[in-house]
């Protein structure tokens, strides 16, 4: 709960602070826009509401359904919260499609999913 009331706080005073200095309403890009989505995502998913985790990384990707951040979260939901090894290798395989630049985080992180996925099911928790 403390989380999301932070996520609005934040929100709000970011867009407060580009209207401020901006002498207007403050523009953020598409993948600006969804982080608080995602930030939603990956609090859901750390408190193991994989349920609410992926409903919130799909809103993400209904809106940019190229974003490899959110993609790699939704692999990683996948595989941690529903064992669901072919969906989640595929998820990652989009990311590393996605991401060119093989030194990105994205893309490493991707790639140690891939090999996690492919030793078989997450252990048991």
């Amino acid at each position: 709960m403390a989380a999301i009331v932070v996520m609005l706080l934040t929100g709000f005073a970011g867009g407060s602070a580009g209207m401020l200095y901006s002498g207007g309403r403050a523009r953020f890009t598409l993948r600006e826009q969804c982080a608080g989505k995602l930030t939603q995502a990956r609090v859901s998913k750390t408190e193991k509401r994989f349920e609410d985790a992926l409903a919130a990384v799909e809103s993400v990707l209904a809106r940019d359904p190229e974003f490899p951040d959110a993609l790699l979260l939704k692999a990683q939901i996948l595989w941690e919260g529903f064992a669901d090894g072919p969906t989640a290798r595929r998820t990652v395989m989009k990311v590393l499609q996605l991401e060119t630049d093989k030194t990105a985080p994205v893309y490493r992180w991707a790639g140690e999913l891939y090999k996690e996925i492919a030793k078989g099911p997450p252990p048991a928790e």
